[in-house]
């Protein structure tokens, strides 16, 4: 899972833990998610992963999110091909949530550990 660690714009460098990090959820669970496992599989030093994050509700926070992002363009996109009617829309967007749960379980995952979290709802106001 290491990867060679060369020089990557900021935002590609995100890109490419968060990438990492889908990976380790996908892999070992949520819980093998820390920011420490990332920096290992990423080959990157630890103080990159904790520029970029923080803290691990900071990691899993922008990992839901990213994973939210791809669930809602998936859920669009089936509806941009839909037909116009309340059953076609109904019929896509439950295709495409369960198209979600089973093809990105990750999403549960990481859900689950954010749950309880008091950083979370920090984060989640401040969004």
């Amino acid at each position: 899972m290491a990867t060679t660690s060369t020089r990557l714009p900021k935002q590609a460098r995100r890109e490419q833990l968060l990438d990492t990090a889908v990976t380790i959820v996908r892999h070992q669970g949520a819980d093998g998610l820390t920011l420490v496992t990332l920096a290992e599989a990423a080959g990157v030093s630890r103080p990159i992963v904790y520029d970029h994050f923080g803290t691990r509700p900071g990691l899993l926070l922008a990992l839901y999110r990213r994973l939210d992002e791809r669930h809602r363009a998936a859920i669009v996109q089936a509806l941009e091909e839909a037909a116009p009617t309340a059953d076609e829309a109904a019929r896509v967007i439950s295709a495409a949530y369960f198209a979600c749960a089973t093809g990105m379980p990750e999403l549960n995952a990481v859900s689950a550990a954010l749950k309880g979290n008091p950083e979370m709802e920090i984060h989640c106001t401040s969004a």
